[in-house]
């Protein structure tokens, strides 16, 4: 009877697993060189805004940020409970160069009781748009 007693199976298993495990990770390394996908990624801006209502109207407050010197525009839109765009207005422009602590508010009113959505978007130095804040608020 012949009994196997091999000690090297584990080790060449171990061996496989790791020169394709190797092989995988150079070859996603190569196409992202290849592709170029490194080199798309966008600039996150962080700045910071708030919205609340003061009686009837929407009150946005600017709070500045780490990337407050780039920020050259923010834009706000209104919609209402069904993600139409409240009144059907357009994008409200709000303030070049904002300072902190500038508030603005609309009378675009009357807002009845209802939920509505507030979207602020800044424009940046180098002209990239990034959404500050979408937050859904209660009248």
């Amino acid at each position: 009877m012949s009994t196997f007693n091999s000690e090297d199976a584990a080790s060449e298993s171990i061996g496989t697993v790791l020169a394709v495990a190797i092989t995988v990770i150079l070859a996603g390394i190569a196409m992202v060189m290849f592709f170029g996908m490194a080199h798309e990624v966008q600039d996150t801006y962080v700045v910071s805004t708030s919205v609340k209502f003061v009686d009837n109207d929407i009150v946005i407050t600017y709070h500045g940020g780490t990337d407050q010197d780039k920020l050259e525009r923010l834009d706000w839109s209104v919609y209402n409970s069904t993600g139409a765009k409240f009144n059907d207005t357009s994008v409200d422009t709000w303030l070049d160069h904002p300072e902190i602590g500038d508030t603005t508010g609309t009378t675009s009113g009357p807002f009845t009781p209802d939920t509505y959505r507030v979207v602020v978007v800044g424009t940046f130095a180098d002209g990239a748009k990034q959404v500050v804040l979408d937050k859904t608020i209660t009248h």
